[in-house]
């Protein structure tokens, strides 16, 4: 329907120091809309148009011993953003839009431990309309945390994510959660595991209208070849 499209990256990077590099990329993507964004009965927008984008990244990264850290500038410039409006239950493009911001990342990693804590500062605009993009925090952070003691491994994630605006102004609240895991494996090829979500039984909205889960408990088997 919408025919071919060509999308150009490219990148290159330089070793400021023997622990440290710059690296700068560049990047184009194309997205036609889904067959359900364009014909699923009763929530459905047949006349979206496809979704394309360009984005740049200048990004140091390096370390030293057990430590890695990366700090990168982004930016996205999106034309007919397409997003789904849970207030009449079709996508719609948005025109044109910009997404920029600074992410951070410090890992440590030596013997039993594993860490890793990352950060990300947003600027989400709608510039047809100079408001923010729907559903985009300006600031969200994770801190992942294993210990890994012979065959076992524990592990919890926090995540934080700062209030948001969705359809209609309506603000959303920002949030908190944890997750906890357990996972044993007794030789090379199974790993059985046992996950623990939003242990907080935190109450909070990713859209207005839709709460998400509480406590949530999952297990499982993994298997490797």
């Amino acid at each position: 329907v919408y025919g071919a499209e060509t999308s150009a990256k490219a990148g290159v990077a330089w070793a400021a120091a023997p622990a440290w590099r710059l690296r700068a990329t560049y990047g184009e993507a194309f997205r036609a809309p889904s067959l359900a964004d364009l014909y699923y009965p009763g929530f459905s927008n047949p006349d979206l148009q496809p979704e394309s984008s360009q984005s740049y990244e200048l990004a140091v990264e390096g370390g030293e011993g057990a430590w890695r850290t990366t700090v990168a500038l982004f930016e996205n410039d999106l034309d007919n953003l397409i997003e789904f409006d849970f207030v009449t239950f079709v996508p719609q493009n948005l025109g044109r839009a910009r997404a920029r911001g600074i992410e951070g990342s410090l890992a440590y990693r030596r013997g039993l431990f594993d860490g890793r804590l990352a950060a990300t500062w947003l600027d989400a605009e709608n510039l047809d309309t100079g408001g923010p993009l729907l559903r985009r925090p300006d600031t969200s952070a994770s801190l992942v945390l294993f210990v890994r003691p012979g065959a076992w491994t524990v592990g919890g994630t926090l995540r934080y994510v700062s209030d948001r605006t969705d359809f209609g102004d309506v603000a959303l609240a920002a949030y908190s959660t944890l997750d906890l895991s357990l996972a044993w494996r007794p030789n090379e090829r199974w790993e059985p595991f046992v996950r623990f979500e939003n242990v907080l039984d935190e109450e909070y909205e990713e859209a207005a209208g839709y709460p998400a889960p509480g406590i949530g408990f999952r297990a499982g088997v993994g298997l490797r070849f």
